[in-house]
C-alpha cells in the first residue's frame, strides 16, 4: 500500500507540473508577452520546487554569459541586467552544454561549480552568508 501512495503522489506532482507548463503554452498560443511569460515560469518554478530564488536566463550573443531575464528573490533592479558567466564551469554554463538539468543543493559543498558571482553578490557581496543559508 505504500507504494502505490507513493506512485500516486509523483503522479500527482507530475500531473501538477504538466499543468503549469501546459497554461504557460497555452498563455504563449494566445500571444501572450514574452516578458510576462518569463516572469511567470519562474515564479512557477519557485512555488512548486519551494526555493528562495529562481531564474530565467537568456544566452548572450557572445555566447560568454546569461542575462538574467526573470526571477523571483532577487533584489530589485537585477532582472534585465546582472549577467551570469557561460563557462562550463557554472552551473548555467554546464547545464546548456549538457543539455540536461544540474540540479546544485549547496554550493558549500559544490566541487564542480564556483559560486555565481550574482549570487555572491546578491548575498551582500559575502559567499559565507550564501553558504550557511
Amino acid at each position: 500500500m505504500q507504494l502505490f501512495r507513493h506512485n500516486y503522489s509523483s503522479l500527482q506532482a507530475y500531473a501538477r507540473q504538466q499543468s503549469v507548463i501546459a497554461g504557460l503554452g497555452q498563455r504563449a498560443i494566445a500571444g501572450e508577452a514574452l516578458q510576462s511569460l518569463m516572469e511567470s515560469a519562474a515564479e512557477s518554478v519557485a512555488e512548486r520546487l519551494g526555493v528562495e530564488y529562481s531564474k530565467v536566463l537568456e544566452l548572450l550573443p557572445d555566447g560568454k554569459a546569461f542575462l538574467l531575464r526573470a526571477g523571483v528573490g532577487w533584489r530589485t533592479g537585477l532582472v534585465g541586467r546582472a549577467t551570469v558567466e557561460a563557462q562550463a564551469n557554472s552551473q548555467a554554463g554546464y547545464t546548456l552544454l549538457s543539455k540536461t538539468p544540474v540540479i546544485v543543493e549547496d554550493f558549500g559543498r559544490e566541487k564542480c561549480f564556483h559560486i555565481p558571482t550574482l549570487l555572491a553578490e546578491h548575498a551582500g557581496g559575502s559567499v559565507a552568508k550564501l553558504v550557511e543559508k
